[in-house]
């Protein structure tokens, strides 16, 4: 159905020329113009503004994006997608839909709208209905797109880069290998190192999301450099279900990370850690019942301690293996 729409012209009865065409996809993106978002509820850890400027590659779609302050030294970027081989109608828009993917096969369904007349915007889709973009921001290795209404938001992320230069680690074992091929459930634990400013604010001065994001980005560089699977998939945090898993879905991963330990010490915090740790394992249980494929569960979970020292203590299960102990491992971290 087509639904035409145009301003007052002329007087009553007055003739005027009407022209009826296809619209073209290069009319619609060149109709579009500059885009121009502004972070202007606050949210952390991204820029301030952002230009988006929209360029054409056949079926791709490239968004090259200039924003300001710079974010870890990045001043701009570029968001690129396939679009969609028809428009679709959204209201009194015309809508064209574009799939971006990420470097760990993350997607997000993304759309431009547009009436012709008033500004354009884009959407995210969230299941039945297109929630608008008001900002997008990078920090060289995520590209956060934030939505929703101007009271509350929610935050979509791709990876543009892969987050594990982002950590270093300081292994309690020598011979990380052993893990790899284990035939029999094990325990490590080490030390973590975030190498920028910026994750270290969002360990010090984050939201529970925040420390989740970090959590489950330490737990995929420590699945890579501990069981070096072919490819590793990282999901969105707050999403119930496994955190991440390898391609083959052989390999199941729950991963969190904690910050009030950072006051706590002795009996307490053992306990807290020896309670978390029930709770990861749990879980793992709980994915093997759901993922069929899988074979082998890993458990991250990452703790601050009293001198501001990021921990952490991976459990390596197998689905077939009896139950160990950990208490020992526990310990061993907070000696370490």
């Amino acid at each position: 159905m087509w639904k035409p729409t145009a301003r007052e012209l002329g007087s009553k009865g007055e003739e005027f020329p009407l022209s009826i065409g296809l619209l073209t996809k290069q009319q619609f993106l060149d109709g579009i113009g500059t885009l121009t978002m502004r972070n202007e509820i606050g949210v952390r850890w991204i820029a301030d503004t952002c230009r988006l400027q929209i360029v054409t590659r056949k079926s791709e779609l490239m968004i090259e994006c200039s924003q300001s302050p710079p974010v870890e030294g990045c001043s701009s970027f570029t968001v690129s997608g396939r679009t969609a081989s028809a428009f679709q109608q959204y209201n009194d828009c015309v809508r064209l839909d574009l799939t971006v993917k990420d470097i760990l096969g993350n997607r997000r369904n993304l759309a431009l709208f547009h009436d012709g007349r008033r500004n354009a915007w884009m959407g995210i889709d969230c299941g039945s209905y297109f929630s608008r973009v008001f900002m997008i921001s990078s920090d060289g290795i995520r590209t956060r797109f934030v939505y929703g209404g101007s009271r509350e938001f929610n935050v979509a992320v791709l990876y543009e880069s892969d987050p594990s230069r982002l950590y270093s680690f300081k292994w309690g074992m020598r011979n990380l290998e052993t893990f790899i091929d284990a035939k029999e459930n094990m325990n490590i634990i080490g030390e973590v190192k975030l190498a920028r400013s910026l994750e270290q604010k969002m360990e010090a001065e984050g939201t529970a999301y925040d420390h989740g994001r970090l959590g489950a980005e330490i737990a995929y560089v420590v699945t890579k450099e501990l069981i070096k699977p072919t490819r590793v998939l990282l999901f969105e945090p707050s999403r119930g279900g496994k955190d991440l898993c390898s391609e083959d879905e052989k390999l199941v991963v729950q991963a969190r990370m904690l910050v009030r330990t950072r006051k706590m010490s002795g009996v307490t915090l053992k306990n807290e850690i020896m309670s978390n740790l029930r709770s990861l394992l749990f879980k793992l249980e709980q994915d093997f019942r759901y993922n069929t494929l899988a074979v082998r569960g890993l458990a991250v979970l990452t703790f601050v301690n009293h001198e501001d020292t990021v921990k952490l203590i991976s459990c390596l299960r197998l689905r077939t293996a009896p139950r160990p102990s950990f208490a020992n491992t526990v310990q061993m971290a907070l000696n370490h």
